[in-house]
């Protein structure tokens, strides 16, 4: 059985991330988006991606959001949806 370890795969996304966060226009938005819900792959990222670029920031998604959906948007500022609802 082969086991796999998140550390690979998110140090993948933090590049990906940061050679997007190149082509954002001063004043634009990046979205970070993953279909994971370990810790690593997404607050992790996000985290490390942060302290290297302090430029970025966190702002609440809510304003671009449906009514209905600012409820899946956590304490942090994250939005995390399942499709149990």
């Amino acid at each position: 059985m082969r086991t796999c370890t998140l550390q690979p795969l998110a140090a993948r996304q933090g590049r990906i991330l940061s050679r997007a966060a190149a082509a954002v226009r001063p004043g634009g938005v990046l979205v970070y988006a993953v279909c994971s819900v370990e810790p690593e792959e997404g607050e992790g990222v996000l985290r490390a991606f942060l302290e290297a670029h302090p430029a970025f920031e966190v702002v609440d998604p809510g304003a671009c959001l449906p009514a209905a959906a600012t409820r899946h948007v956590g304490a942090d500022l994250a939005l995390r949806t399942s499709p149990a609802g």
